[in-house]
């Protein structure tokens, strides 16, 4: 793969993390807000779990 291809791969992978991060931010902040500390533990271990969370919160 040549540099400059690699660098567009690099690029979007980091903005991927960035994007992830900034949804998982927005729900658990979402979560602590209604007193779901309890659901915001769970989300931490179960992926199915935290795409459910976000369906109902509308995080997309």
């Amino acid at each position: 793969m040549c540099n400059l291809s690699e660098g567009i791969l690099e690029k979007g992978i980091e903005r991927g993390l960035q994007r992830g991060l900034e949804l998982m931010n927005t729900l658990y902040s979402r979560l602590i807000e209604d007193d779901r500390i309890e659901d915001m533990k769970r989300a931490t271990k179960d992926t199915e779990f935290q795409r459910q969370l976000m369906k109902e919160y509308g995080i997309q």
